[in-house]
């Protein structure tokens, strides 16, 4: 692929947040970027991280949730920040975010993604099936998986969703995902993703 169609990824095994981010940007970063996931240590100062990623990334859509074990280039390590951006000239992307999961109603669900499908296909009108996919970030302690994921799925139809639970460590205590420069408990970031170059869910 050439530049302009690339996704850059970078990990940090630093562990101080700001050294983190730093590195993580300075890996990442490219010209218009459509998008930016990363996924971090819990064990970070989150209020830290996310003042630093707010202020690095001011303008780009970012998301993320902590972990229990980031992998990326420098392999599996415990307590770092791994992640990509992708690039505007190959990805259009829109995020939304889901509060309050012990709360959660199917109807929640259906609004938000029949909005996003909105936003989507004023930014990309190719968008389908073939073309796109959904990803779940969501918090991994509350116990609300696999009904969020039933409801969303439904009401994306064909087009197919993948994702994961956001960890922290072996402790069990709180888990996070970021959306618009804060972290967030019991809450999932939803992102719709068209793209024209292949792409393979697994």
């Amino acid at each position: 692929m050439d530049d302009q169609t690339s996704i850059r990824r970078a990990q940090s095994c630093s562990t101080d947040e700001r050294e983190a981010v730093r590195e993580f940007h300075a890996g990442v970063t490219q010209p218009d970027m459509a998008l930016v996931i990363f996924f971090c240590s819990s064990q970070y100062d989150l209020k830290v991280l996310a003042e630093e990623m707010r202020i690095l990334f001011a303008g780009i859509q970012v998301v993320g949730c902590t972990t229990a074990g980031e992998i990326g280039l420098a392999g599996y390590i415990e307590h770092g920040i791994t992640g990509a951006s992708f690039p505007a000239s190959s990805f259009n992307a829109v995020s939304g975010h889901i509060d309050g999961l012990q709360q959660f109603k199917i109807a929640t669900g259906y609004a938000l993604v029949q909005k996003m499908l909105q936003e989507l296909e004023s930014q990309a009108p190719q968008a389908g099936p073939e073309n796109s996919f959904g990803l779940l970030l969501i918090d991994g302690l509350s116990m609300r998986e696999e009904a969020v994921t039933r409801a969303l799925q439904s009401a994306l139809g064909k087009l197919p969703i993948v994702g994961g639970s956001a960890g922290d460590g072996v402790n069990f205590d709180r888990t996070h995902v970021y959306f618009e420069g804060r972290f967030h408990t019991d809450s999932a970031v939803l992102i719709l993703a068209s793209t024209r170059l292949p792409f393979k869910l697994f």
